[in-house]
């Protein structure tokens, strides 16, 4: 197991700089001058000012030579300062990413949680009416548009031509540090129900179907027949033989899940005004804050590569006939 990880750790390093030179020669030569957009541009008409700050800033310089200095930067945990307000971009990153992963976490949470059993149950109960009334429900579902459901919640459920339910905007209320501890977890739950919600029924639906094919799949295995004939309870042979062994697709899609969370994030935040990744990723492309948009980038890109690695550590516990050292 440990050979397996360094190995997956070792390969992970030029996919990391692919990424990272992929996002940072795109960003570079999208249109537009980050320095004419930022707090310390120059007035205009002041050209030979504009230019001195571009070359203190190294932004007159080669795409590679850029890309150079970025990295050595970076592998000094010095992501530079952002070309909007001059803060450290680790401030402005580390102020976010608590909140994303926040919103992220606990859809993920939700998702398992309900698609693994819902899945496992359509499965058990094919072709009824219940099970093709919730396989309805959730194709539907899947085909919504994250955007289209977070307005309509916010219409219905907090105040817009509905119920005032729940918060429009916001983290957390007014006043929120002078709460308990008990009312400050209320309160935050209370603000993240609805951004949850929609971050979570995309990936619940996919989640459900790709568990109830496994399930259906294990179902029809010698192995369960095998049990079945030996006389085993049904639910024994459901929950304890037929459900590990379904589970070893749906923890392999971990190290997909979790990075269009955060994708879908982008939208979420900036619909419910929440500060997150996101948001600030989303402001910074507006803004042409390269530095900013390169931090959030390389954290993404970091996340992405572990939730693949736990993806596959997962899995070969779940299925024990898989052997990390001879696989990798």
């Amino acid at each position: 197991m440990g050979r397996y990880v360094l190995r997956r750790a070792l390969l992970m390093i030029p996919t990391f700089f692919g990424i990272t030179l992929l996002t940072f020669a795109v960003a570079q030569l999208a249109p537009g001058d980050p320095l004419q957009l930022s707090a310390e541009a120059p007035r205009a008409g002041q050209t030979a000012a504009l230019e001195a700050l571009r070359h203190q800033r190294g932004l007159d310089r080669p795409l590679w030579v850029q890309y150079g200095r970025w990295v050595g930067r970076v592998l000094s945990l010095d992501f530079g300062r952002s070309l909007e307000d001059g803060r450290p971009v680790l401030e402005k990153v580390g102020e976010a990413l608590p909140r994303t992963l926040l919103l992220t976490t606990l859809a993920l949470f939700l998702s398992y949680l309900i698609a693994v059993p819902l899945g496992a149950w359509a499965a058990v109960r094919r072709d009824t009416f219940a099970e093709r009334a919730v396989t309805v429900v959730l194709f539907v579902l899947y085909s919504m548009p994250s955007f289209w459901v977070a307005i309509t919640l916010l219409l219905v459920l907090s105040g817009g031509r509905g119920w005032a339910v729940f918060p429009l905007q916001g983290l957390t209320s007014p006043g929120f540090d002078q709460l308990s501890p008990a009312a400050k977890v209320a309160d935050l739950l209370w603000h993240v129900a609805l951004p949850v919600a929609v971050l979570t029924y995309g990936s619940l639906a996919v989640l459900s179907r790709y568990m109830r094919g496994a399930m259906l799949e294990t179902l029809r295995s010698d192995f369960i027949r095998t049990a079945r004939a030996k006389g085993l309870a049904e639910r024994s042979v459901v929950f304890r033989h037929a459900l590990r062994n379904s589970l070893i697709p749906i923890v392999t899609l971990l190290g997909l899940t979790l990075p269009a969370l955060v994708g879908g994030s982008v939208i979420v935040e900036r619909i419910f005004g929440i500060p997150g990744m996101g948001e600030l990723a989303f402001e910074s492309i507006l803004n042409r804050d390269y530095p900013v948009v390169m931090g959030v980038t390389t954290l993404v890109a970091l996340f992405t590569l572990a939730a693949t690695l736990l993806s596959d550590v997962l899995t070969a516990a779940v299925d024990p006939r898989i052997d990390l050292e001879r696989a990798g």
